[in-house]
């Protein structure tokens, strides 16, 4: 059975929230006109476990934090 314990918990809620306070000071604002979009689930779908969640950006990129990149335009030119 897989369970955790109050301590297991307690040492994921505490790193998650370090986590997160970490990220949010070294955040970049998006640009205009950016945005997320879910593809899955479905608005409306019930869903169930395991759930695989699937997302897409228009306007932004993702990278490994620590990664500096220009902004730019994706080449439609080929």
């Amino acid at each position: 059975m897989n369970t955790i314990n109050n301590t297991q918990r307690f040492a994921f809620g505490l790193i998650f929230a370090a986590s997160m306070v970490a990220g949010a000071h070294a955040a970049t604002p998006a640009p205009d006109g950016a945005a997320v979009y879910f593809v899955t689930p479905l608005h409306g779908q019930t869903v169930s476990s395991p759930v695989t969640v699937r997302f897409g950006l228009e306007g932004l990129g993702v990278a490994p934090a620590g990664v500096e990149r220009e902004n730019r335009t994706p080449s439609l030119a080929g």
